[in-house]
């Protein structure tokens, strides 16, 4: 398939996990990628060829803007803006969280996009087109004990995608979301090092599939919502859960 021959993309957190499958994937449909990360994304650039790398902090709002301003300069247009930074923090109880903990979490995972939004719709709206897909969670619908700072900051981003899907829809520009549950990415693997045996085995059996995500297959429904495909989709939430929210 080649549904995004000619086209440019943007993907935060593109050298891990998620961010590395999502890259691949648009790369190999197509399209010119922007890899961007805090420190740039050179490896995962060079691999996939038909990309380049982006140093930018997405909690950093003059950094996303001067990013964002000369990807639009370089590739002459941005028609795929893809949010996948995100960290999970500590994992404690609410009465536990501490406020740095709280800070860094939803800096990363609700400010990132609301500033990559910020400085990417309005080329788009310009342009007439362009798709934005934000990766929330299903922990921002399912209570899950641990990640109550996560599960708000993804809660806020759902907010944030259904709002300007409305606002810029009228400019041809679709805004959605996947909600993946458990994906097995470094960070997953870093997360559940202080895990007992017991809490991860409950998580994967909550799963419907009784397992948990490959980061390609959160990949592959990122670029349907991405694609002319859905090109009557905006403002939705998809499950990439294998289940989870099922029961």
């Amino acid at each position: 398939m080649d549904r995004f021959e000619g086209l440019v993309a943007l993907v935060t957190g593109a050298t891990s996990g998620t961010g590395v499958a999502v890259c691949e994937r648009l790369a190999d449909e197509g399209a010119t990628v922007a890899c961007a990360d805090v420190s740039g994304a050179e490896a995962i650039a060079g691999r996939i060829g038909r990309a380049w790398s982006l140093a930018m902090d997405v909690t950093d709002a003059d950094q996303v803007a001067a990013a964002v301003g000369g990807l639009l300069e370089r590739g002459g247009r941005l028609d795929v803006l893809v949010n996948c930074a995100g960290i999970d923090g500590q994992v404690a109880p609410t009465a536990e969280l501490s406020e740095a903990n709280l800070d860094a979490v939803v800096g990363v995972n609700l400010r990132g996009p609301f500033l990559t939004m910020r400085a990417a719709l309005p080329a788009m709206a310009a342009a007439g087109r362009g798709a934005v897909v934000n990766v929330a969670s299903v922990f921002a619908t399912a209570g899950t004990p641990g990640f109550g700072h996560y599960g708000a900051a993804k809660a806020g981003l759902l907010a944030l995608t259904r709002s300007a899907a409305v606002e810029y829809g009228p400019a041809g520009v679709r805004v959605n979301a996947v909600s993946p549950s458990v994906i097995d990415t470094p960070t997953f693997r870093r997360t559940s090092q202080d895990m007992p045996p017991e809490a991860i085995a409950a998580a994967i059996g909550r799963h419907a599939l009784r397992r948990i995500a490959a980061p390609a297959e959160v990949a592959a429904a990122v670029a349907f919502l991405a694609s002319d495909d859905a090109s009557f989709v905006s403002g939705a939430d998809l499950p990439v859960d294998g289940g989870y929210t099922a029961g």
